[in-house]
């Protein structure tokens, strides 16, 4: 019997002793592998109040801009609001919005600086600056206070038909706001030329049409400045060319119409430029070289006519629940609705009215009147859930526990659409003094330009000064796509 059983037992417990092998080395395999990126940790890429290698200041109250570009990412920094003398850089803990001004020393107050372009050349290097518009004006203030627009700007052949042949040429292009507005295009990294637009008007939005009626491909500039200023709005266009200042022929003759606010975004959909002022979305005619009104937002309350409020935001290209495209965009104010228009007929459907949807999460209304979903734009992310839309957000929480923290929404494809609220879970302990301990909106949200990074790390930066004076309150959090996107 032991004869038997001993040669049927042997084979049994090899058999075993390698499956138990297979599983211990597959489990050692695990846990050497790298997390993947997208359930990356957030940590702080950027915190106003530093210099970078060169000495160079790298500041700001508002991280307003961000653009992956030759395998780089671009940053644009603002100084709106910027009041150093008020702050000094040795005063109070970072973070504390509190500072402790009794021992004002004029040593230790950082610098003034005008709009910055900062680049990041890898996810392990430190940001450092590219260019500052140090510009002044007959007073001595900075011209240019903001990069209120960044972008990749593609200029393409076409055929006979007019149809896409391929890219001629990729720039990146920015354009200025503050005291007066300008528009520039990088020639070269580090080396940026002024297109010498025909205003001094601060330009806001910018995009890039074909105009079929006289077979040109234009870039147009969004003029107009805050809701108080009396200013001359319009919108300018200008072509590629490569002997003018920038590479850039502006028509010095702009397409007027009556305007109550700046042009805040522009896009072109299906070869039709389309552009959002306050509290309208119009269509370009390019045959008369006109605009129309395609819908209007109906404003009913009187804060929402008043220079706090800019109305439509980060005007998007989608697919509709129909499979149709349509228009997206977030109508700042009250409600702070997320519409989508029909770019035809006008008709248009409030996906979400923010404030509500808000309400319901928290409990309670959110704690300031102004509700903004979606800044300059709504980029469109690879997750595992799909592709998501996703919204920067100024909204304060009425929970005093969360009254620094920063919101943006998430969207995904439905009918009707799916809309999560997330919640910007950076670390604090913020290495230089600030003005301000609340981190209070995400204004620009883009994917990593960084191959190791395989589109799954986004970057999410903001602060909104709202007409008070701050120093050094810009940030910028790096995450994986899972982790942001984490309910």
């Amino acid at each position: 019997m032991h004869t038997t059983v001993i040669p049927r037992f042997v084979p049994c417990l090899i058999v075993v002793f390698a499956l138990l092998g297979t599983v211990i080395g597959a489990k050692a395999v695990g846990q050497s592998m790298p997390d993947l990126p997208s359930s990356e940790p957030y940590s702080l890429s950027y915190a106003a109040g530093g210099r970078d290698n060169q000495g160079n200041f790298l500041g700001g109250t508002e991280l307003m801009n961000l653009v992956g570009f030759e395998g780089k990412l671009y940053a644009g920094v603002g100084y709106w609001m910027d009041r150093p003398r008020l702050f000094p850089a040795h005063a109070g803990a970072p973070g504390d919005s509190q500072m402790d001004r009794s021992h004002f020393d004029p040593a230790h107050v950082d610098p003034k600086s005008g709009a910055q372009i900062l680049v990041l050349d890898s996810k392990h290097s430190q940001w450092r600056q590219e260019h500052v518009f140090s510009q002044r004006d007959a007073d001595g203030k900075f011209k240019y206070s903001r990069l209120s627009s960044m972008q990749v700007i593609r200029f393409h052949r076409f055929d006979a038909a007019g149809n896409v042949l391929g890219t001629s040429v990729e720039m990146l292009m920015i354009s200025l706001d503050g005291g007066d507005g300008a528009v520039y295009t990088q020639k070269s990294p580090g080396h940026w030329e002024d297109t010498r637009i025909p205003t001094a008007t601060p330009i806001r939005s910018l995009a890039v049409h074909y105009d079929p009626t006289d077979g040109t491909e234009k870039v147009f500039a969004g003029t107009g400045g805050g809701e108080d200023r009396d200013l001359d709005r319009a919108i300018y266009s200008g072509v590629y060319d490569p002997s003018a200042p920038g590479r850039i022929r502006w028509n010095p003759t702009p397409e007027r119409f009556k305007l109550n606010s700046r042009v805040m975004s522009m896009v072109d959909y299906n070869g039709t430029l389309f552009a959002a002022a306050k509290p309208s979305i119009l269509r370009r005619n390019d045959a008369k070289k006109s605009w129309e009104v395609i819908y209007s937002y109906p404003i009913n309350d009187p804060y929402e006519q008043s220079k706090y409020v800019s109305g439509f935001r980060g005007l998007t290209c989608i697919n509709g629940p129909d499979g149709k495209k349509a228009l997206l965009s977030g109508f700042e104010g009250v409600s702070g609705d997320i519409l989508r228009v029909d770019p035809q007929t006008g008709a248009a459907v409030v996906e979400l009215n923010t404030r509500q949807f808000l309400t319901q999460i928290w409990k309670t209304p959110p704690a300031r009147k102004d509700i903004i979903a979606g800044y300059n734009d709504i980029p469109v992310v690879k997750s595992s859930r799909g592709e998501v839309r996703l919204f920067g957000l100024l909204a304060a929480s009425p929970n005093p526990r969360e009254k620094n923290a920063a919101w943006f929404l998430s969207r995904t494809p439905g009918n009707p659409p799916g809309y999560e609220l997330h919640k910007i879970r950076a670390p604090l302990n913020w290495p230089y003094a600030r003005s301000d301990g609340a981190l209070w909106s995400v204004r620009t949200i883009a994917v990593s330009p960084f191959p190791d990074d395989q589109g799954q790390i986004l970057y999410m930066g903001g602060y909104d000064g709202h007409f008070k004076p701050d120093h050094n309150t810009a940030w910028l959090c790096r995450v994986g796509v899972d982790t942001a996107l984490a309910p």
